[in-house]
């Protein structure tokens, strides 16, 4: 007897570190391809400034295929992609979409930035193929937050959320004095907009990630383009999460490649003037 119950307690053990170390998300790894792209500052998830107030400060971004990108729901998701070609591995976070067309009609397409490419392969391949991904968690995110739109007013307002280490699923609102929620619709731009009547009073925004767990925003004031931080991050239990590459400023990799080119011209110009 005494044997069988060590032998369920193990059973039992078993499953239950199984069960926690679950991720509520698809990780397995996936083939992709990627090709790469310049003028990528904005895109079209609305982060603006990709070291602004209202993204995580990476170069590494990508602009997903049509399909992929899916009406904005997986705008901010960070993504590892290890590379046959330089056996790399880097994290990449969507900002962007792909327009349909060409390579960008694949199920997995990644349009990348100069930088996150260059990693993976040489610029003069200009398409990479057989890259392995998946979907991660974003190790290194700072707390979470939501922008409001230019043009918000207590009738009208739209939520920008940024810096999430994972996709979201639903934002909500609670108006002042009610108990109830109110779900919001996500439009292509990234924007969840909402057309309740605010004039009441502060009021309340729920954000549910796509593992269910949920941070509260309090709304005291409607002030257009206002960033607000939520102090607060999604944990992301059971999965699998990648660091970014975050850099304080975009002028830091630009400005490597630039002394770079310059010392190369240098040393080209001393070794012909030697020949000379």
């Amino acid at each position: 007897m005494y044997y069988f119950k060590n032998i369920l307690l193990i059973t039992v053990s078993i499953l239950v570190v199984c069960t926690a170390q679950q991720c509520g998300f698809n990780q397995q790894y996936q083939v992709g391809s990627a090709t790469y792209y310049y003028g990528y500052e904005t895109g079209a998830c609305s982060f603006g400034d990709l070291f602004g107030k209202t993204a995580p400060g990476t170069p590494y971004i990508a602009a997903l295929s049509e399909s992929f990108f899916d009406g904005a729901k997986m705008c901010g998701v960070c993504f590892e992609i290890t590379s046959p070609y330089t056996n790399k591995t880097i994290t990449v976070y969507s900002t962007d979409l792909c327009p349909s067309g060409g390579v960008c009609s694949r199920p997995y397409h990644f349009d990348l930035s100069y930088d996150a490419f260059t990693q993976l392969g040489e610029a003069s391949l200009g398409e990479l193929e057989n890259l392995k991904w998946r979907q991660v968690a974003c190790g290194n995110m700072p707390s979470m937050g939501i922008k409001l739109k230019d043009g918000s007013n207590p009738s009208w307002v739209a939520y920008l959320v940024y810096n999430s280490i994972v996709q979201i699923l639903s934002v909500e609102v609670q108006l002042f004095g009610q108990s109830n929620w109110i779900m919001l619709q996500r439009e292509s731009y990234n924007y969840w907009v909402d057309s309740n009547d605010h004039t009441a009073g502060p009021y309340k925004v729920r954000v549910t990630s796509i593992l269910n767990e949920k941070i509260v925003i309090d709304i005291k004031e409607i002030v257009a383009e206002k960033v607000i931080s939520s102090y607060q991050q999604f944990q992301a239990p059971g999965c699998a999460a990648a660091e970014l590459n975050i850099e304080a400023s975009g002028s830091t990799s630009i400005t490597l490649r630039g002394i770079t080119n310059i010392v190369f011209l240098l040393l080209l110009s001393t070794l012909i003037s030697m020949l000379i």
